[in-house]
């Protein structure tokens, strides 16, 4: 992984503000000694809390008192329960999982991103868990988004730009500002997020290079073999980043800056100031 760099913003960052947002707010870890009953009745009749975990009805609730005691019995079989949400389309049982494991053991969530976004689900599991570290009401927000029947997740949260142009309200660029705030701050003060962020964005910039790299192989190959013989056997292959890479200015880039950190990687300033010398 490449060294962070300082991440700086949008423009609107550097202009005065009047009072600062408040800092993010988590869940507190549950305490052995304070787990209500009714979990304490679901550990014991199974007997183990990670088979609790497994066969019982799960809620956001339930599973946030049963992880930190399936965890002190046995952590793999755990990250594999929490992993297995994914596989079994409890997005949202996931995330607040994930968003626990980011709280107690955040190298653990950082070393996993690359299955996260991968074999076990997709690029906007990733996203998901990133901005839901960012924002409290993350849950409430995407269950809005859920029962908007006009909703389009690829159009509306990763590629339509947010409160970009002049002709945007002055309380729509006060909130945009203070995402983007939020962000800086977060990435500068929690070497933990910092991880994290640093390890999503390394995962998009090497997924886009590679995609870079395969499509230009692709249209020399299709050149070379016009009339061929191998013309109809040639095979682009791609990963799913491009089309889930959020868009410069779009919810996902406000909320997180993610745009600016793969850009970074991507273009490097020493590259790109070594191929405008050459160009010249």
């Amino acid at each position: 992984m490449a060294a962070p760099t300082t991440l700086v913003g949008p423009p609107e960052l550097k202009q005065p503000v009047t009072s600062s947002p408040p800092p993010p707010q988590f869940q507190l870890l549950y305490q052995l000694a304070s787990v209500p009953s009714t979990t304490k009745d679901n550990y014991r009749s199974f007997g183990n809390p990670c088979h609790a975990i497994y066969f019982n009805d799960k809620t956001h609730r339930h599973l946030k008192q049963l992880l930190p005691l399936a965890w002190s019995r046995n952590p793999l079989t755990t990250l594999k329960l929490i992993c297995s949400l994914l596989r079994f389309q409890e997005k949202e049982l996931f995330y607040t999982a994930a968003s626990w494991l980011f709280q107690n053991h955040p190298k653990t969530l950082a070393c996993n991103v690359v299955p996260i976004a991968g074999a076990l689900g997709d690029f906007k599991d990733i996203l998901e868990v990133l901005y839901g570290i960012l924002d409290v009401n993350a849950v409430r927000k995407r269950r809005s988004r859920s029962r908007n029947l006009w909703f389009v997740y690829e159009e509306d949260v990763i590629q339509k730009k947010v409160g970009s142009g002049a002709d945007i309200s002055n309380n729509t660029r006060k909130k945009m500002i203070d995402m983007a705030r939020k962000a800086v701050e977060m990435y500068e003060s929690d070497p933990d997020y910092q991880l994290l962020h640093e390890r999503v964005s390394d995962l998009y910039a090497e997924c886009l290079k590679s995609d870079i790299q395969n499509l230009k192989k692709y249209e020399k190959q299709k050149m070379e073999n016009v009339n061929g013989p191998d013309k109809l056997n040639l095979e682009l292959k791609l990963t799913m980043a491009a089309k889930w890479c959020p868009s410069v200015d779009s919810f996902f880039d406000r909320s997180t800056l993610l745009c600016e950190t793969i850009a970074r990687k991507l273009f490097p300033q020493e590259e790109c100031k070594k191929a405008l010398e050459e160009s010249h």
